[in-house]
């Protein structure tokens, strides 16, 4: 995949300010996942050199798919990017998600003749909820995840060659949708041949009620509060608090001799949990009764209570 960087200066960078100073600008050929050329800027950041060298006097750096690559001098660089970005090349494309695994893996996922693609382990799935399950489950049988949340999905935005972590994943049965942590207190909802659509944090409650009505509508889904938003990161949670209501009311279990609380939530005429594993996900229903009932059956199906009978709507003691 040849191309010809372009180099053009940042008219807003000032010395000492977190903005890059330049960006390479240039056109990535996709063949047949993109019927024209992509273009993408990538922005270049510079700093003095903070360790005494006689010839190392600043240092140049880009992020490519979250890997800095790094020089002393803009030319150095400009030779180094190209090598970069034909070290992501598959399937005759660049990836389209990174899917990380405990441990620090991370595994790219490709678009080709319209499935997504894994290179190692070599797997395919019709859309990325079919291939996360189907790793996932390859995972859960090798014991190499406790459970299938703990594999994450990040996005790269060919524009800007830019990997986006996961905000929170849409989850029921087959239904994965992962929403993608844009910054700024942005989200990214990107589904494969439509145009991205970003839209303020603030209403991830109206996004997860869109998407379930919609789901309804398709018969993927029962009722709108099978929909859960699972790997909530805490940063986003901080987020998403401010939009909902803390109760009184907590779900009440014990766990090998431990009381255990989950704290209850309302948000625009639904209630919540806000129930932590190995990250936090939120369970949505009409009412507190009904909330009792789901979360049971989550953290019996889980094996953390062993019977979804055992959990009581009590007022906090915490």
């Amino acid at each position: 995949m040849p191309f010809e960087l372009r180099l053009r200066r940042n008219l807003d960078y000032h010395e000492g300010t977190p903005e890059p100073k330049y960006f390479f600008v240039f056109e990535l050929e996709l063949g047949e996942v993109v019927g024209r050329p992509v273009s993408s800027r990538l922005p270049v950041f510079w700093r003095p050199n903070d360790t005494p060298h006689p010839l190392l006097k600043e240092i140049y750096w880009v992020d490519i798919a979250g890997v800095r690559v790094e020089k002393g001098n803009l030319a150095a660089l400009e030779k180094a990017v190209p090598q970069a970005v034909q070290g992501l090349l598959d399937f005759g494309t660049i990836p389209y998600y990174y899917i990380s695994l405990p441990g620090g893996e991370r595994l790219p996922v490709f678009l080709k003749e319209g499935k997504l693609r894994l290179r190692e382990p070599s797997l395919e799935g019709q859309d990325i909820a079919q291939l996360w399950q189907r790793l996932g489950d390859r995972l859960l049988q090798q014991k190499k995840v406790r459970a299938k949340e703990e594999v994450e999905v990040s996005l790269l935005l060919w524009k800007e060659l830019k990997v986006y972590p996961t905000a929170f994943v849409f989850v029921d049965g087959q239904v994965f949708i992962p929403i993608f942590w844009h910054g700024k207190e942005e989200l990214n909802y990107d589904l494969i041949g439509q145009p991205p659509r970003f839209l303020p944090l603030e209403r991830a409650f109206q996004l997860r009620r869109e998407v379930a009505q919609d789901l309804v509508a398709k018969g993927q889904l029962p009722s709108v509060y099978e929909l859960r938003m699972e790997q909530v990161p805490d940063g986003v949670w901080e987020g998403l608090r401010k939009k909902a209501r803390p109760t009184d009311r907590v779900l009440s279990y014990e766990e090998k001799g431990d009381r255990k609380e989950i704290p209850i939530y309302e948000v625009e005429g639904e209630v919540f949990a806000a129930r932590r594993m190995s990250r936090l996900g939120l369970l949505f229903a009409p009412n507190m009764d009904e909330l009792a009932q789901r979360v049971s059956a989550d953290l019996a199906r889980r094996g953390h209570i062993p019977s979804a009978s055992l959990l009581s709507v009590e007022r906090s003691k915490k």
